[in-house]
């Protein structure tokens, strides 16, 4: 037995290590999948492929619904731009894993697989969305809003849904999948849904974090859709200006609020601290010299637009009608 023939019977054996008690342990799955995100980090592609495959026979044989659905991520990342390739093996998986499941069959066929112009990414998202729909679940629709699960009419293909306005609203698999929210925990609708005295009390007594919880709940956003969001489900209309006064007041204390001077622009958390150091100065100091640069430039190549800062210190592009020394 020749150098080639022995290094290929080491990696044969290691991946069939790496096989072994996958449709025993979530651990040893676990420790599949950091072997095929190593084998495509070191471009052993075709290998982590092959491997990949093998595992996927196994989870879609033995249901391991969520395995699979982590394996086929990580093909379909590994995959980039080609990821339309890999549409039959997507397919041929979610067929297999719902072979005698009505429920599942229903849901892989919600799921956009037979449209070509929904990315596979999207069609795993919505999957992986059908799957945790289960009755009690928190839900959110944009034209219903909050809701909570009742039950699955897997023959109808839909789910029956207690929304605040609309108790016992049927929405099917298909759209489900596509407009359906599933907030979590901390989510300001479920506390709010939860436990109203609490969100009460927090309402009365610490705005700032009301306003942390509708930022993280729904991301950035302008004060007038942060008031919209708020009124009147969370607070009421006569009461809004003075949260508000006093939320602000709180949060301009915070270093990680970011609340901007104008109504229009956007509040937002900040993931770490500002700082005002020389590397602040300096980006600064270059986005000076850009505008300077652009003042000077002829009108044709201008393009009509200079950078200022904004108030966290990001380049802003402004209409020339706008800039400072224009006559309207």
């Amino acid at each position: 037995m020749n150098t080639k023939d022995i290094d290929r019977e080491e990696i044969k054996a290691r991946d069939n290590e790496a096989l072994k008690g996958l449709e025993n342990s979530p651990e040893d799955r676990e420790r599949f999948c950091a072997t095929l995100q190593r084998l495509y980090a070191e471009g052993e592609t075709s290998r982590a492929d092959t491997l990949a495959d093998k595992g996927l026979d196994i989870m879609a044989e033995k249901g391991l619904h969520e395995a699979a659905l982590a394996v086929l991520t990580l093909r379909i990342e590994a995959a980039g731009e080609r990821d339309h390739l890999l549409r039959p093996r997507v397919v041929k998986t979610l067929s297999d894993l719902c072979r005698t499941d009505l429920l599942i069959r229903k849901y892989a066929e919600s799921i956009g697989l037979d449209n070509p112009h929904v990315p596979l990414k999207e069609n795993l998202r919505r999957w992986a969305l059908l799957q945790r729909v289960k009755p009690g679940t928190f839900c959110i629709e944009k034209s219903w809003g909050f809701g909570v699960v009742q039950r699955i009419d897997e023959y109808a293909g839909r789910f029956i849904v207690d929304f605040e306005n609309k108790p016992g609203h049927g929405l099917a698999f298909t759209y489900a999948a596509e407009a359906l929210q599933l907030p979590d925990d901390n989510h300001l609708m479920v506390i709010r849904h939860r436990t109203p005295e609490r969100l009460a009390a927090m309402i009365k007594d610490e705005p700032d974090v009301v306003v942390r919880l509708a930022l993280q709940s729904y991301g950035p956003m302008p004060v007038a859709i942060l008031q919209e969001r708020l009124v009147p489900l969370i607070i009421a209309p006569a009461a809004w200006k003075s949260f508000w006064d006093a939320a602000r007041k709180l949060l301009k204390k915070d270093p990680l609020i970011s609340i901007p001077p104008r109504r229009s622009d956007l509040v937002r958390l900040l993931t770490t601290v500002r700082v005002f150091d020389d590397s602040w100065f300096a980006a600064l100091a270059r986005e000076r010299e850009r505008n300077v640069r652009r003042r000077h430039q002829p009108a044709d190549q201008a393009g009509g637009e200079v950078t200022v800062s904004g108030t966290d210190g990001a380049p802003r592009d402004v209409p020339e009608k706008a800039q400072p020394g224009k006559k309207q």
